[in-house]
């Protein structure tokens, strides 16, 4: 009897717990984004980094809930090239009006609207994220995979994300946008790569 009454009084607390949220706050300096760019046609290209300012993921029992984050694009880095003057000069030029325009738009933002879990047992962790990215004063909606770990006490994120930086008015020199280009073309698409640390609050 006292083994019975012990289960019906913790059985309501074990059910709360499952069904509670959680919230996992991001770790800035354990949390890593790169970046890639190419030229039309996929010859050559560039790599860089670029710095999140804040981030958080909410789970309810082991269903991921919702999420969002904040990039700081003034941090934009770039990492290939080896003479510092190049360095520099790619990174403004990547901060000025043809591409990202950081001193109007110092941060860029994406939302989780919704996270699908995709129960492969090949790809555990595995989910289909949609959320809304804005750069430059422009919101779209993207998709992407992504792989998420969660535990009592720390979670992490990974996800490899394609874009098409001319849905967010970033066009210089885009083949796409001024057919008439000849030589410099740049592909439209800039591929991101998320390596994302959080702890449980």
């Amino acid at each position: 009897m006292r083994l019975f009454c012990l289960i019906i009084y913790w059985f309501p607390l074990y059910v709360y717990a499952q069904d509670s949220e959680k919230r996992y706050e991001l770790l800035l300096p354990e949390s890593k984004v790169r970046w890639h760019g190419e030229n039309a046609g996929g010859m050559g290209g560039h790599d860089g980094t670029l710095q999140l300012a804040s981030g958080k993921l909410v789970t309810k029992g082991t269903d991921l809930l919702k999420g969002d984050f904040v990039l700081d694009m003034t941090t934009i880095r770039n990492t290939d090239q080896k003479d510092e003057k190049s360095q520099r000069d790619l990174e403004a030029h990547l901060k000025n009006a043809d591409f990202f325009e950081v001193d109007k738009y110092p941060n860029a933002f994406f939302s989780i609207t919704k996270a699908l879990p995709l129960h492969d047992p090949l790809k555990p962790n595995q989910y289909m994220i949609t959320g809304f990215l804005g750069i430059k004063g422009i919101t779209n909606s993207i998709t992407f995979p992504a792989t998420i770990t969660t535990t009592r006490t720390a979670a992490k994120a990974t996800a490899v994300i394609t874009i098409d930086r001319t849905k967010w008015n970033v066009t210089f020199q885009s083949k796409t946008i001024f057919s008439a280009i000849k030589n410099g073309a740049l592909a439209d698409e800039i591929k991101l790569t998320l390596d994302l640390a959080f702890i449980a609050r």
